[in-house]
């Protein structure tokens, strides 16, 4: 089980079958202190990919040493991360804590985006062009995925930078595509990279980039 601070966590499990589905938030207290007053949440980093339903969970005490399970519903689509959030009192002083990122998998699971970058200067400057690579691993055998580029502008507008087919694709094989455009203000740029099967998303990533002038 993962750690942070003084507690230690897991979600079970971690791979389901799309649609609504249950799993379980194990927190176990491995402080010094007792917890109290504890309001538990599951927040989803990607709700298309993952809906957590329900407000969260209150555990009246977590003592040093025990481990309970949470139960939440979620609707899961794709891939998608999530995270465990708890506010409570520890030594007579509330507290808030926040687990890592957790990845929720589906049991159909045909390709991951295993990476994706920019490659350019960690700051480039207007009237630079910038292209971004994005790497495609099979994780079964795929044919005719597609990969969307997509960016939001300092400005609040949206541009589709480029659609590729991926073609035949083999367990364990990787692919790049790239593709470029030419920034025209300054600030800051969310890039995306948008995997589907058909019109089901399959992954999707995000980087960030700083322009200057």
């Amino acid at each position: 089980m993962p750690k942070r601070d003084f507690i230690q966590y897991d979600l079970i499990p971690q791979t389901l079958r799309p649609g609504t589905r249950w799993l379980l938030l194990h927190l176990e207290n491995v402080g010094e202190a007792d917890l109290t007053n504890m309001q538990v949440q599951l927040n989803s980093l990607d709700t298309y990919a993952v809906d957590v339903h329900g407000t969260g969970s209150y555990l009246e005490a977590l003592r040093v040493g025990e481990e309970q399970a949470i139960p939440f519903q979620v609707t899961l689509q794709g891939r998608g991360n999530v995270y465990a959030s708890v506010d409570g009192w520890k030594d007579d002083e509330r507290f808030h804590w926040e687990s890592l990122s957790l990845l929720l998998l589906t049991d159909a699971e045909l390709a991951e985006i295993a990476s994706f970058t920019p490659l350019t200067d960690p700051y480039p400057t207007l009237g630079t062009e910038v292209t971004v690579e994005a790497v495609v691993r099979a994780l079964a055998p795929t044919h005719n995925l597609v990969l969307e580029f997509w960016v939001d502008t300092p400005s609040q507008t949206q541009l589709s930078l480029a659609k590729e087919g991926t073609g035949l694709l083999e367990v364990g094989e990787e692919e790049r595509y790239r593709a470029s455009w030419t920034p025209e203000e300054e600030g800051i740029y969310t890039l995306h990279a948008y995997l589907y099967d058909r019109t089901r998303r399959v992954d999707h990533s995000v980087a960030h980039l700083s322009v200057t002038r």
